[in-house]
């Protein structure tokens, strides 16, 4: 199964096939979005988790993959059985890396309105 997020206006039909592409060619049955950030993170008690403790660049620190909810693929018969799509065990699921515009989720007006000015530069842009 292949749930779509409609409030991602950015996705690339190349996106989409590329992540079925990848379930077949490499044998996943489940698989969803995370997008790449390279930054500092910190725990709930304030500590760096990707960086050494003395660094403020981002140059040196191990990227963090959020999960971006563009669409998730999952097997049908582990959710009726599970009632979850996947365990986050295993390779489960399979992580597909997508870039930060395509990323762009409209959750709040602000969304929105980011995602239509941007729609905007896009369309001008190509006329």
């Amino acid at each position: 199964i292949m749930m779509i997020n409609s409030c991602c206006p950015f996705v690339e039909p190349s996106t989409y096939e590329g992540a079925i592409n990848k379930i077949f060619k490499d044998k996943h049955t489940t698989l969803t979005t995370v997008k790449k950030i390279n930054n500092v993170f910190f725990d709930s008690e304030f500590r760096p988790i990707n960086a050494p403790l003395r660094e403020v660049s981002t140059l040196n620190n191990k990227p963090i993959y959020e999960m971006s909810h563009l669409f998730h693929i999952f097997d049908k018969s582990f959710f009726v059985d599970n009632g979850y799509f996947w365990n986050y065990s295993g390779g489960h699921p399979f992580l597909y890396e997508v870039g930060a515009e395509e990323s762009l989720d409209i959750d709040f007006e602000m969304d929105f309105d980011i995602c239509k000015a941007m729609w905007r530069m896009r369309n001008e842009t190509n006329n």
